[in-house]
């Protein structure tokens, strides 16, 4: 996101040597279902056929999500290690900071 809370989806596609190639940006206020699945129908358009396309690489975000498997059902989903591993920590985190502070409360002084 940036200073205005819009979120950059990118859509990239592999060549024949395994390199990605971005082929759409596009900027949504909010990350809903139905406007994930407007910007894949407009990949499909710009692409005149997308059902050879094998999978997506994303974040954990289940509009992300729900719009591929509705758009692409063929598709296999892959999930971003990095964001992954980024939510894992970030629950991790927050729940050992929550733990500290229920025992730090039921201690008496």
């Amino acid at each position: 996101t940036n200073k205005g809370k819009y979120s950059l989806f990118q859509l990239l596609v592999t060549d024949n040597f395994g390199r990605g190639r971005p082929v759409l940006f596009a900027w949504t206020r909010k990350e809903f279902k139905r406007d994930v699945v407007w910007i894949l129908d407009c990949f499909r358009q710009i692409m005149e056929d997308t059902s050879k396309t094998e999978s997506f690489i994303m974040d954990c975000a289940q509009a992300e999500i729900a719009a591929v498997k509705l758009t692409h059902r063929q598709a296999h989903i892959v999930l971003c290690s990095f964001h992954v591993c980024r939510a894992f920590c970030r629950k991790v985190s927050f729940s050992k900071h929550t733990l500290h502070f229920i025992r730090r409360q039921e201690i008496p002084l």
